[in-house]
């Protein structure tokens, strides 16, 4: 089965972006990457896809997509970085995960879920609505009337 038909569009187009970054990277850090890998990103990029890239801009500088950032960081993460990087990266990322995990179940707790949330602004303000009794001669009069609907002739 051809692995260009499972991934979408995005992935393909992220793709294309992290094989025309690793194009300009080392000799020495290049060979770190499996070619198995950069095989796989050769089958599944784009052929449609050109990315522009400026290339007197640094990485953090170029307007990337974030599933090339999400490739770009499993690269850097299994292929680049020494073991004392690794587990300081590791940390990070756990760190993260964390941060996002909480972040949701914040939004997502049924407990705060009536608490006003500033940044959000999930629940308006609301105003009840003031009962006011009808008056009489209006009731009388409204019952007069529902009696002759219900008795015609």
């Amino acid at each position: 089965m051809n692995c260009e038909y499972i991934v979408n569009s995005e992935y393909r187009n992220a793709a294309k972006e992290v094989l025309e970054i690793i194009k300009n990277i080392d000799k020495k850090e290049l060979n770190k990457i499996p070619n198995k890998f950069i095989s796989f990103l050769e089958n599944v990029a784009s052929r449609d896809y050109e990315p522009n890239f400026e290339k007197n801009k640094e990485l953090k500088e170029l307007d990337l997509m974030d599933k090339t950032k999400d490739i770009l960081t499993m690269i850097y993460r299994n292929y680049l970085c020494d073991d004392s990087e690794k587990r300081i990266y590791d940390e990070i990322l756990r760190k993260n995960e964390l941060e996002y995990r909480k972040n949701i179940q914040n939004i997502c707790n049924s407990n705060n879920i009536f608490e006003k949330n500033q940044e959000q602004d999930i629940i308006k303000e609301t105003s009840l609505v003031e009962y006011k009794e009808e008056k009489i001669y209006l009731r009388i009069l409204r019952k007069i009337i529902l009696f002759f609907k219900k008795h015609r002739v």
